[in-house]
Parts: structure tokens; C-alpha cells; sequence
């Protein structure tokens, strides 16, 4: 289970140390876990907690009257507010995202690793990749391009992230049944000198949650080969991942679409890119929108609810 020293803590609800202290010793407000050396721990769920009643404490409520309510009585609390409303209230994974940048900030690449090992264990494979990875990533691009975090540390965390998505790719159940499988078959690559895996890594792992079957072929795979691989594993789909650094998509389409032949797979292509379709191959390619419109194609395809 993760845990969050009383600095964490401290960081990710505002509040100081002393105002923790006394509303712990006074209120019960939170009861952390103590180390024997009597080191406070607490949970995300006590993050959330402290989080609700600061907020509601700012409405005019007392704190001895909002300790003594459960989580699930200060959720309804704060939804009543016309002020306050669900999607306002930060979620686990804002807190878990806020310590993960905070610790590269600081290099800590070991809390750093811990604390994805955990997020991987705290939620399942969907929510991990919806909620935690790809707006980890979508941050993280954000603040380089700002100039707030260094191109190393940017490094640091994809070899790290790269390590964790690979040994949950290399769980799936479904990767790669036998000829005789009853679901469709997927395979995710790039185009040729797109270096960039992230993304199909991340929709291979969302296609392996809803149970079909997957095959990943890395990044950077030319148009022949990957066709000849659609054909000798009867792909049904091929998924490919572009980036704003993508390069001669339009050819590069037109030759897969021609080595393809009369080969059935249907080509989805996702990613900055997907406006170099071009219109000739139409009628075989797909553009996706957004990791939220290819997960709810990979359901609409599923066997069953989740995996």
C-alpha cells in the first residue's frame, strides 16, 4: 500500500505541519500509521480526507464537527456546495501524479519508481494507464516544453516508465493466443523512423485490459515488413502511433496499404499525425481521435467487461 511521509502530505494538501499535528491530536481528524520510531505514514486516502476538510473548513464549517464525519459524509458535504462540484475535488491519482513530478523534480528516481510500483497495485490496468500514465506524460511534455523540467529527468522517467509498462505488457494473458482465438487480434507498431512508444505501448496495454488479443511489435517498423507480419498473424487491426516528429505518413500509408494487398486488416492510426491520411486509403484507415475513442472501440470489441 503506498504511504506518504508527513512532508508528502504536507505538500499535496497545503496544510503545515503544526495545523496536522493538532488536528490529529485534538480531532482524530486522521489516525497515519506509525513506524517504531514513530515516524507518521499516511495513506491517499487520508490525503483526500485532510483535502475535503480544509475545503470545507473555507465554507464556514468547524473542524470538530467535520472530523467526527466519515469520507464518504464529507464527499456529500462538499457536493452540496453550489460552489464545489465533483469534477473540482482532486482524485488518488492527482495526488499520486503531484508526488511522482515532485520526486523527479528532485531526482529521486527511486521514490519515483516506488511510487509508480504502487499506483500499479493501487488501480487496475485501465484506470493505471487512463489516470496515471497518460497525463503523467501529457504533463511531463508540457513542463519541457516550459523549460520546468530538464531534458534528463524527462529521460529518467521514460526508462523507468518504459521498465514498468514492459513487465505489465509481459502479464497480459491475452498476448498472442493460438490460431483458434475467438476475439480480434491487434497489432501496435510505429511508422519507420518513429522512435516514439510510448503511446502504442500504452493502447496495446488498454487493448490487453478489454481481453483481445495483442501483439506489440515495437516502434519504428517499416510499411513492407509490418504488412508482412499482418499477414502471417491474421491481424485484424493494425494500430499505429504517430508524433508531432512523424515523418512521410502519407507515403508511408500508401506503400502499407499496397503491400497489404487484399489483406483484411484495418489500419487505426492515432497520434498528432493522424491528419496525413491520405484520402485514396480511406477506405481502409481510420483515424482515432483521442486514447479515450480507441478504449471504447477495444470495449465495444471485448468478450467481456475488463481482464
Amino acid at each position: 500500500m503506498t504511504e506518504l511521509s508527513m512532508k508528502a502530505i504536507c505538500k499535496l494538501t497545503g496544510l503545515n505541519p503544526s495545523t496536522l499535528r493538532a488536528w490529529e491530536r485534538r480531532y482524530k481528524a486522521v489516525a497515519p500509521r506509525r513506524t517504531p520510531t514513530g515516524r507518521r505514514l499516511y495513506s491517499y486516502q487520508d490525503a483526500e480526507r485532510l483535502r475535503l476538510i480544509t475545503q470545507l473548513l473555507e465554507e464556514g464549517h468547524a473542524i470538530g464537527t467535520l472530523a467526527s464525519l466519515t469520507d464518504d459524509e464529507l464527499r456529500q458535504q462538499a457536493t452540496q456546495n453550489p460552489k464545489t462540484t465533483p469534477q473540482a475535488a482532486p482524485s488518488r491519482a492527482d495526488y499520486i501524479l503531484k508526488t511522482i513530478l515532485t520526486d523527479l523534480a528532485a531526482y529521486d528516481l527511486r521514490s519515483l519508481t516506488t511510487h509508480l510500483e504502487n499506483a500499479r497495485q493501487l488501480f487496475d490496468l485501465r484506470s493505471f494507464v487512463l489516470e496515471v500514465v497518460s497525463p503523467l506524460l501529457a504533463e511531463v511534455g508540457k513542463q519541457v516544453s516550459a523549460g520546468k523540467i530538464r531534458i534528463a529527468q524527462e529521460h529518467a522517467l521514460s526508462a523507468v516508465l518504459r521498465a514498468q509498462l514492459g513487465q505489465t505488457m509481459q502479464g497480459l494473458s491475452h498476448l498472442h493466443t493460438g490460431p483458434d482465438r475467438q476475439v480480434p487480434r491487434f497489432l501496435f507498431t510505429t511508422p519507420q523512423d518513429e522512435l516514439h512508444e510510448f503511446g502504442i505501448l500504452i493502447a496495446a496495454l488498454l487493448c490487453g485490459y478489454w481481453g483481445l488479443d495483442v501483439c506489440f511489435l515495437g516502434p519504428n517498423l517499416p510499411a513492407v515488413p509490418l504488412a508482412e507480419a499482418a499477414r502471417a498473424l491474421s491481424a485484424d487491426y493494425i494500430v499505429l502511433g504517430t508524433s508531432p516528429l512523424t515523418q512521410r505518413l502519407p507515403e508511408y500509408i500508401r506503400e502499407l496499404d499496397a503491400a497489404l494487398s487484399d489483406n483484411a486488416s484495418e489500419i487505426l492510426i492515432g497520434g498528432a499525425a493522424i491528419g496525413g491520411i491520405p484520402a485514396e486509403t480511406a477506405h481502409t484507415c481510420r483515424p482515432i481521435d483521442s486514447l479515450q475513442a480507441l478504449d471504447q472501440l477495444f470495449k465495444t470489441l471485448a468478450p467481456q467487461a475488463g481482464a
